[in-house]
């Protein structure tokens, strides 16, 4: 029999949820796909920690989106029960006019948020375990915290089906195409009618462009977890989520103990050219062996093998910001992300803009930084909702 829904979502990881959470709940008729399991260990939505920060190094433009993003965490969490998010504080730890230590002190004083600059010693005695240089600081961000990804992508998937969402695992979208007035999405398992589409396939987004020629850069990264015995002074959960720029090309991160399962730390930038098409034991050997090059002598507490280890997808654009836009010449049809390491903590927000582009609503952000166009070689997608700039809260 023909299935035939308001709105198809191709993927269910942090923004297919999400998109699928605010379609359900606004009325619309909605089927997720997705190739495979719920909260699968294959893309870019796992990991069981992922760090939010508001006084943003991105850019300020992202600052009006991460105050929406946290109100809909916490409604969410209301909502499921759950525990989706905790306020943690943050840090980033670089050279004085670094990349992002720039780019968060402009952010928090262009947004009034919240923040204060600590020298190396200041660092040093707030937080022993780093050891950063005479020329380095830190920008710490009192509102900064932790969201648990898998939590967060279930509280969607389970309030969506409360509100009648279909969600179909395991099967995988072939192509999609539009016929008349309905657009069909065919799986390996049949076909779909749709009279709108979210693609929210992550590294999966080129196989579903239908000649976009979106210019993404999918890759493997390696994620380690490293328990209390490696040498810490202080506990892991005693720390507070960071990210450590060395140069504009090379950084990396750490998530504190949260459940008992170590540190966690991750290359966020390398200066080496990574693939979607490495294996995960190749990643994760060579990404360590490049994290512990970083770590010497910044934290001599964590050394040795980590406890546990996983690779996880970054899919990256040239400018490293988001998409979120129109098919070209299409107002039905919304590709979401790729957002190149940086996105989960946005995906609350996501969900909701791509729905509220669908049904015509405005968006009160600027867009302009998140089209597909602003890359040349791609068509110019749809004229949507007209956009401004209102922080929401």
């Amino acid at each position: 029999m023909e299935k035939i829904y308001d709105l198809v979502v191709v993927g269910c990881g942090a923004m297919g949820s999400s998109v699928a959470y605010h379609a359900a709940s606004s009325g619309m008729k909605t089927a997720v796909i997705e190739q495979f399991g719920l909260n699968h260990k294959n893309g870019s939505s796992h990991g069981r920690s992922r760090i939010f920060r508001i006084a943003y190094s991105e850019g300020q433009k992202y600052v009006p989106m991460l105050r929406r993003a946290l109100t809909l965490w916490k409604r969410l969490e209301k909502a499921s029960e759950k525990r989706l998010i905790t306020r943690t504080g943050f840090i980033v730890i670089g050279k004085k006019g670094g990349f992002m230590v720039k780019g968060a002190i402009d952010c928090a004083r262009a947004e009034g948020l919240d923040y204060s600059v600590l020298n190396s010693k200041d660092i040093m005695s707030r937080f022993p375990e780093f050891r950063p240089a005479d020329d380095e600081i830190g920008i710490y961000d009192p509102n900064g915290g932790v969201l648990f990804p898998e939590r967060c992508i279930s509280a969607n998937v389970k309030l969506a089906k409360a509100h009648g969402a279909k969600f179909y695992f395991r099967e995988t979208v072939q192509g999609w195409r539009e016929k008349g007035n309905v657009i069909l999405v065919h799986t390996d398992k049949g076909e779909y009618s749709t009279k709108k589409l979210v693609l929210a396939a992550g590294s999966w987004t080129k196989k579903l462009e239908n000649g976009m020629q979106l210019p993404l850069d999918p890759h493997k990264v390696g994620v380690f977890w490293f328990k209390n015995n490696v040498g810490l002074t202080q506990s892991p959960k005693n720390l507070v989520p960071f990210v450590w720029e060395l140069d504009s090309s090379n950084s990396f991160y750490g998530v504190p103990e949260i459940g008992g399962k170590g540190l966690k730390m991750g290359i966020h930038r390398s200066g080496y050219r990574r693939k979607i098409d490495d294996k995960p034991k190749d990643v994760e050997s060579r990404d360590l062996r490049y994290l512990h090059k970083m770590l010497k002598g910044r934290m001599p507490g964590v050394r040795g093998a980590p406890s546990e280890k996983s690779t996880c997808i970054y899919t990256d654009t040239p400018d490293k910001d988001f998409i979120i836009d129109f098919y070209p010449g299409r107002k039905n049809v919304v590709v979401l992300s790729p957002c190149s390491g940086h996105g989960f903590k946005f995906s609350s927000v996501i969900g909701e803009i791509a729905v509220n582009m669908l049904n015509g609503k405005k968006i009160p952000y600027d867009m302009k930084f998140f089209t597909a166009s602003r890359f040349g070689n791609v068509p110019r997608m749809a004229r949507g909702p007209k956009s401004r700039m209102d922080n929401h809260i």
